[in-house]
C-alpha cells in the first residue's frame, strides 16, 4: 500500500500529467482573465525543463538505485524506466520549476507549495528511482531555469 501511494504521488510530477495540467490552469486563468501570463510562464518553463531533462539523460549515465539494490524489488519497489537515467531527476526538475513559478503567482501559499513539492520529490528517492543527490540537483536546476526564464521574460517586457 505504501508503494502504491508513493507511485500515485510521484505521477503528479510526470511530464505527461504536469504539462497538460499546467495548460489547463493557463486556459482557466485566461478565461477568467486572472494571472494567465503567470501560467503561460509556467507552461513555457515546464516545456523547457522537460526538453533539458531528456537532453541530460543523454549526457549523464548515472545508474538508478533500483538497478543496483535488487533486493528491494522483492518488497514491491517498482522498476524505473531507463537503467542509466538517474541523474538528474526530471520529476524534481519539473517540481522545482513549477513550485517557484507557482510561488510567484501565489506568494501567500509558499509554505504549502514547497511542502507539497518536498513530499512529492521525496517519492523519487523513496521509490529508489533516484539517488538523493539526483533529486536535490534536479530541484535546484528546475528553480534555476525558472529564475532565468522569469528574468528573460521580465527583460523582454521592459
Amino acid at each position: 500500500p505504501l508503494e502504491k501511494c508513493l507511485q500515485f504521488l510521484t505521477a503528479v510530477a510526470d511530464e505527461k500529467l504536469l504539462i497538460p495540467g499546467s495548460l489547463v490552469a493557463w486556459i482557466i486563468a485566461a478565461v477568467k482573465n486572472t494571472k494567465s501570463n503567470r501560467y503561460a510562464h509556467l507552461v513555457a518553463t515546464l516545456i523547457l525543463i522537460t526538453a533539458l531533462d531528456h537532453l541530460s539523460k543523454h549526457l549523464f549515465d548515472q545508474r538508478r538505485p533500483d538497478r543496483i539494490r535488487k533486493r528491494y524489488r522483492k518488497r514491491g519497489i517498482p522498476r524505473s524506466s531507463g537503467k542509466y537515467n538517474s541523474f538528474p531527476s526530471g520529476h524534481a526538475m519539473r517540481l522545482g520549476a513549477a513550485a517557484r513559478a507557482l510561488q510567484r503567482a501565489h506568494p501567500e501559499g509558499s509554505l504549502l507549495i514547497w511542502t507539497i513539492v518536498g513530499v512529492i520529490a521525496s517519492t523519487r528517492f523513496l521509490l529508489l528511482a533516484h539517488w538523493l543527490s539526483d533529486v536535490a540537483v534536479g530541484t535546484a536546476a528546475g528553480i534555476t531555469v525558472e529564475e532565468i526564464m522569469h528574468r528573460l521574460e521580465k527583460a523582454a517586457l521592459a
